[in-house]
C-alpha cells in the first residue's frame, strides 16, 4: 500500500500529502474465500490434506465410546481380571490413544473455528498417542516372545 492514487485528468501517479490512517485485517485462506466452502467451518481454514480431519477424530472418539469402552468397563467391574499386568497395560494403552486423540481433536476444533488453534494440545495429543502406542507394542513383543519381564515390570509401577 502507498499513499498515491491515480490522477484522471494527468494519467499519473500523484502522492497524497495527507495524513490517513487505514485499519486493516489480513485473513488468507485456501482457495477462494467467497466459495461456498465457507459454510463449512471444518474445511474452511484447512489445507485441502487436512480436510474433514475434525470429523475423523472426531468418529476416532465415538467408536472408541461405543466399541472398546463398554468392554473396558465391564471388565474393570469384575476386580479379579484387572489385576493382570498384560490387562493394565491395555487398558492404559486405550486410555492413553483416547485422551491423545481428543487433545487432537479440541485442537483441530478450535482451528476450524477461528484458524489459528491451540498447536500445544496438538504436540501433547501426539505425545500422548505415542506413548500409549509404544505400550501396545511392547505388550505385544512381550506376549509374542513369552517374556515375563514386562509383566514385572508393570507390576512394579503400577501395583
Amino acid at each position: 500500500m502507498i499513499s498515491c492514487y491515480w490522477h484522471p485528468t494527468t494519467c499519473q501517479w500523484e502522492k497524497i500529502d495527507e495524513n490517513i490512517s487505514i485499519n486493516y485485517d489480513i485473513w488468507i485462506v485456501n482457495g477462494n474465500p467467497e466459495s461456498k466452502i465457507r459454510d463449512n467451518h471444518f474445511e474452511y481454514h484447512f489445507s485441502f490434506d487436512m480436510h474433514d480431519i475434525v470429523e475423523v477424530y472426531f468418529i476416532c472418539i465415538l467408536l472408541y465410546l461405543f466399541i472398546p469402552l463398554p468392554f473396558v468397563l465391564i471388565k474393570i467391574r469384575s476386580l479379579t481380571y484387572i489385576k493382570h499386568p498384560i490387562l493394565i497395560s491395555y487398558f492404559l494403552f486405550q486410555l492413553l490413544f483416547f485422551i491423545g486423540n481428543t487433545f487432537n481433536l479440541i485442537h483441530y476444533f478450535i482451528f476450524a473455528y477461528n484458524g489459528i488453534g491451540i498447536y500445544l494440545l496438538v504436540h501433547i495429543g501426539n505425545l500422548i498417542t505415542i506413548i500409549g502406542e509404544s505400550i501396545l507394542i511392547l505388550l505385544l513383543l512381550f506376549i509374542a516372545k513369552g517374556k515375563r519381564i514386562f509383566e514385572i515390570i508393570i507390576i512394579i509401577i503400577f501395583i
